[in-house]
């Protein structure tokens, strides 16, 4: 670890890497990276969630990275309709005033690790009403953590961010980047252990049923008038974590590790204590260099019993051709989308079937050659909403669902992820996902209209979405004082 004689190996102390890094600065973002052991990061999760500052975890679907990134010490509201581009000011300048020492030999360079996190709620206009759970939240958000912790295929690696200022002392910073390195010689203890129990299952009512077939009969109207060919609406469901009760969110972050595999597992702390989690199962933007990938996913049908019955209603999925068009208009919005920001276009296979815990999903991979020049926020601003979370024309789907789905969506279907400085990506769509605040959590799902949907079976598809999020929250019967991990 950050011993004196692995620092005096490299020939130069730490305080003389800051002083060299940081000479003529009036501001920098001083990075200081190091390996730690691969222990895993989440168990400082209750830790980030005390006191008043922000926090952001990340487990990737196909299990080769973990992360938890905490506190701020640069932020980036967006709370207007020009927030893509008040973000993408702020990455550049964040990326332009990040400067790299190592604290040991064998450290990982920082800039490999995320260097801003955040997200973007599904709307960047409008205010959230007094009554809204997501009162409090900006239309979006990218900061700069303090410390991320990362665990990335059976390695461990830490990186410091300090807000440096002309005059600040090199011997100051580097003793505090000493001492929080000591703090992760060792795995703190894991509290998370502690009993927690499933939330009971919420049913759905009559009075909702009703709601959603008048509103699914409304979009289906201007789908016949030949106003929109595609609509997306979403309903919310209330859980209560019971009497002298709330939500865990720690276990159930790992419950939806367990129960949704392939899925990005992420977390959103807000200041104020609420947390919006979920397990994603869309890819919106990967970015490496100069190439993206990203995911077409709509058309969907629930899971089958057993194996014979549930490899039918696969088949009858990919034969589908109401969910046939609806994936098509998907994957024609995407790659609309793409070409003018792209160099090249990969060829477009054949939709695939995705198999979910609850749900099989029509899916078909889409890949690009960026065009010189081309950074992540502007593709993710092109990108975001696609149809499947919003509708098709899109701007005729985004006014319908303004004026008549009647549900402050907040940050649900909306882009989450992270970007290191050299401009590489991982964002998803957040869905699957609950808004939780204390004793209670507010759950989204959503389903795609388009000729040939009826309420039933949009409702149906609601509800086994909304499975995949109520039946990983767990509750606990206090939480304990002291923040320990």
């Amino acid at each position: 670890m950050a011993s004196a004689g692995i620092e005096s190996s490299s020939g130069e102390s730490l305080e003389a890497r800051i002083a060299r890094a940081t000479l003529g600065r009036s501001r920098a973002l001083l990075r200081i990276g190091l390996e730690i052991p691969a222990w895993d990061p989440w168990r400082c999760l209750e830790r980030a969630r005390d006191g008043a500052r922000p926090w952001f975890a990340w487990s990737s679907g196909d299990g080769r990275e973990r992360l938890l990134a905490l506190g701020a010490v640069a932020h980036q509201p967006a709370s207007r309709a020009d927030g893509w581009s008040d973000c993408d000011e702020f990455c550049s300048a964040v990326s332009e005033q990040s400067v790299h020492v190592d604290l040991t030999l064998e450290t990982p360079a920082p800039r490999e690790m995320p260097l801003i996190v955040g997200g973007m709620s599904f709307s960047a206009s409008g205010a959230h009403a007094p009554e809204s759970p997501w009162t409090g939240w900006a239309n979006g958000a990218l900061w700069v953590p303090e410390v991320v912790l990362l665990q990335r295929e059976g390695r461990g690696a830490a990186c410091f961010t300090h807000a440096w200022a002309s005059g600040d002392d090199p011997a100051k910073v580097a003793s505090w980047a000493r001492e929080r390195a000591r703090e992760l010689q060792h795995p703190p203890r894991s509290s998370w252990l502690r009993k927690a129990t499933r939330a009971p299952r919420r049913p759905g009512s009559e009075y909702e049923q009703r709601v959603w077939t008048e509103r699914v009969n409304s979009a289906l109207d201007a789908i016949e008038r030949g106003e929109l060919d595609k609509v997306v609406l979403a309903r919310s469901a209330r859980f209560w974590a019971g009497a002298g009760e709330e939500f865990d969110v720690t276990n159930t972050l790992r419950a939806l590790q367990r129960d949704q595999p392939d899925c990005d597992v992420f977390a959103v702390g807000h200041p104020d204590g609420s947390v919006f989690l979920g397990a994603s199962p869309e890819p919106l933007l990967t970015t490496r260099g100069r190439s993206a990938q990203t995911v077409a996913l709509a058309g969907t049908v629930g899971r089958g019993g057993a194996p014979e019955a549930d490899a039918r209603r696969a088949t009858q999925l990919l034969q589908s051709e109401k969910n046939g068009r609806e994936h098509a208009l998907v994957v024609d919005a995407i790659v609309e989308a793409l070409t003018p920001l792209a160099e090249r276009l990969h060829p477009i296979t054949e939709a695939q079937i995705r198999t979910l815990t609850q749900v099989h999903h029509l899916e078909t991979p889409i890949a690009a050659e960026l065009a010189p020049g081309v950074e992540a926020l502007s593709v993710l601003s092109n990108l975001h909403p696609t149809p499947a979370t919003c509708g098709w024309p899109r701007s005729a789907a985004s006014e319908w669902i303004e004026e008549h789905e009647g549900l402050d969506r907040g940050w649900y279907a909306g882009p989450v992820g992270w970007l290191t400085q050299s401009g590489d990506s991982r964002f998803c769509v957040a869905l699957r996902s609950a808004l939780i605040r204390g004793d209670q959590a507010y759950a989204f799902s959503g389903a795609g209209l388009v000729q040939g949907s009826t309420p039933q079976e949009e409702w149906r598809e609601t509800e086994m979405k909304l499975l995949a999020i109520s039946q990983s929250l767990m509750t606990r019967a206090e939480r304990p004082q002291g923040g320990d991990a």
